[in-house]
């Protein structure tokens, strides 16, 4: 063989080379790039994420093919849960466990950061970062979720002594929370049945305690417009309170009520609780749907459109009442072994749509959405 043929196959021999260490790195990556939809889920898919509050788990549904894609260990009695503005980070309410649970959406790791009192309920502000939440010691709370610290502490009306309130459950001080649309005002419920409103400001009390006519009100809503403040009591009616007039206008004989969900387009609140979901006209206050589910249903979750939905429920077909206990924590937190649900429906005709979706562990907190979802 000659000089010049050993030179001809050189630039062959370095392309070869060349082609099968590009095929090596290539697989390489591959084999140890984290898959979107399995470890981090990061911030650009269609996911919904769904705590376990029985046993301790985030289960993660990605919403192109109603399949679940990851559980993961999360929390301590994870139920309420929000996202920030860019929905990289969730945070969870761990009921009974004095603390916030955190998932980093980019890494899929969480973490837990404590608190001075137990916290019930957390709401998102219109600035995607900041979270007012109720808290066992009489407090109303602002915590910064990027700096992972609270800000803000306003002591706020107390029926019983706030140590004692923070170690009782069902809880007799405030639980409920929501905030008027502008982000002004925070609407306190307490369990004993009486409501009232404070400032975000500066935490002074702006309207008196009137009665919420039923007793624990578990959670609240507020019309888009501002107008209708509605108290969702677990042992009794749907309260509707005009918020100009601070009057009761209206009860709506819904059955148990857990949560109401105001629909993006401002027209209907869809109510979950014993036996599935409650539809009612807020033009008229009305019901005009339901939509059967065994259980308890958590809340609902729909996306900006309005064209997507889907709710939690804890399919539990023998004994849902022990849920309710479970949840306002007179037995503390147990699953008897049954696997919870979440179910895609139409918000239009309200029919479901294809099989339930199976959640690992027994009564599933509340869904949220990354931002292709939202």
């Amino acid at each position: 063989m000659t000089a010049t043929s050993h030179a001809s196959r050189r630039p062959l021999l370095r392309l070869r080379i060349s082609l099968m260490t590009a095929a090596l790195v290539a697989a390489t990556a591959s084999a140890i790039a984290p898959s979107a939809d399995a470890t981090t889920t990061s911030t650009a898919g269609n996911f919904l994420y769904v705590p376990s509050i029985a046993n301790n788990t985030l289960t993660t549904i990605n919403t192109d093919t109603n399949k679940v894609v990851r559980v993961q260990p999360y929390g301590r009695n994870p139920f309420v849960s929000v996202t920030n503005a860019s929905h990289s980070k969730i945070i969870t309410v761990n009921l009974f466990d004095r603390s916030f649970e955190i998932r980093n959406n980019l890494t899929g790791a969480s973490h837990r950061v404590a608190l001075p009192a137990n916290a019930y309920i957390a709401v998102v502000m219109n600035d995607g970062r900041h979270i007012v939440a109720t808290m066992g010691n009489n407090t109303l709370i602002i915590f910064d979720s990027v700096t992972e610290r609270i800000i803000k502490t306003f002591k706020i009306y107390a029926p019983l002594p706030s140590l004692l309130d923070d170690a009782l459950a069902p809880p007799p001080g405030a639980i409920s929370l929501m905030l008027s649309p502008d982000n002004t005002t925070a609407y306190v419920g307490y369990g004993v049945g009486e409501i009232n409103a404070y400032r975000l400001s500066d935490g002074r009390q702006v309207r008196p305690l009137i009665s919420s006519e039923g007793t624990y009100p578990a959670w609240f809503n507020v019309s888009l417009d501002g107008r209708m403040l509605f108290a969702e009591n677990i042992f009794g009616k749907v309260t509707v309170v005009n918020t100009a007039s601070w009057r009761v206008i209206t009860q709506i004989a819904a059955p148990i009520v857990m949560t109401g969900t105001v629909a993006p387009d401002g027209k209907h609140i869809f109510f979950a609780g014993l036996g599935g979901i409650t539809v009612v006209d807020l033009k008229t206050l009305k019901i005009v749907a339901t939509i059967p589910a065994d259980g308890f249903s958590t809340n609902v979750l729909f996306n900006k459109a309005g064209t997507r939905a889907y709710f939690a429920a804890s399919n539990n077909h023998v004994l849902p009442y022990l849920d309710l206990f479970s949840l306002i924590g007179l037995g503390r937190i147990s699953d008897l072994g049954q696997n919870g649900i979440v179910q895609e429906f139409n918000p239009i005709t309200y029919k479901k749509i294809g099989n339930p979706i199976t959640v690992h562990g027994g009564i599933p907190g509340f869904i949220v959405g990354s931002p292709a979802w939202n």
